[in-house]
C-alpha cells in the first residue's frame, strides 16, 4: 500500500510541546514517488547546519496554527505555494526533537502533502539545494547505513541513508521510517 492510499490524521494535535512543523511533499512520476529534501545551508550556530531536512520550522507569532506554520516556511524557504501546488494527506505524528544529543522538550509534526503542480524553486539563504529521492530506495537496505556520531566523547553507531552521497539521519531518518510505516 502506497503513503497515498493510507489515511493519515488530518486534524493538528494542539499542544504547548508541538513548536515546529515540516512538509514531507511527494510528487508521482512513472518510476513511482519521490521525496522532496532539502540540504540545509552551513550557518554558525545552527545544531542542522548542512543536514538534509524537510523545508519547515519553528513556528512564530504571526502563526495561527500549525499548518501556517509549515506553508509559510515551505513558501520562505523554497519559494512553493502548497495551498496551490499540493493536496494535504496529512501529518505523522509529533516527534520529539533532539539537537546536540539530547532531547529539547519540544517536539515537530511532519505534514504530508501530494505535489499536484511543479514549479521553479526559489531558494532563500537557509537552503543549499533540493532533492528528488525514490521513496521505494528508503525501504531498500541498499541506502542504510550507519555511522559514528561523537557526543561528548563518546562514539555512537546511528542509522541513516545515504542517497547520492548526502546522509540522511536524525530526525529526518526517523519521519522517513514512518512515513514508510
Amino acid at each position: 500500500m502506497s503513503i497515498l492510499e493510507k489515511k493519515l490524521p488530518r486534524t493538528i494535535p494542539a499542544h504547548e510541546r508541538l513548536i515546529a512543523g515540516v512538509a514531507l511533499v511527494l510528487r508521482q512520476t512513472k518510476s513511482g514517488s519521490e521525496l522532496l529534501m532539502i540540504e540545509r545551508a552551513e550557518r554558525h550556530g545552527d545544531p542542522w547546519s548542512g543536514h538534509m531536512a524537510f523545508p519547515g520550522g519553528r513556528a512564530q507569532r504571526e502563526d495561527k496554527t500549525l499548518t501556517d506554520t509549515v506553508l509559510r516556511e515551505v513558501h520562505e524557504e523554497i519559494g512553493w505555494d502548497l495551498t496551490q501546488q499540493a493536496e494535504y494527506l496529512g501529518h505523522l505524528g509529533p516527534l520529539p526533537i533532539r539537537a546536540r544529543g539530547g532531547l529539547t522538550g519540544e517536539e515537530l509534526l511532519p505534514l504530508v502533502f501530494d505535489l499536484r503542480e511543479e514549479r521553479d524553486f526559489v531558494l532563500n539563504e537557509e537552503v543549499n539545494e533540493v532533492f528528488w529521492f525514490p521513496l521505494q530506495a528508503f525501504g531498500s537496505d541498499d541506502f542504510r547505513i550507519t555511522f559514528p556520531y561523537l557526543h561528548e566523547g563518546k562514539s555512537y553507531d546511528l542509522p541513516a541513508y545515504l542517497m547520492r552521497n548526502k546522509r540522511i539521519w536524525g530526525l529526518s531518518y526517523r519521519m522517513i521510517q514512518r512515513l514508510l510505516g
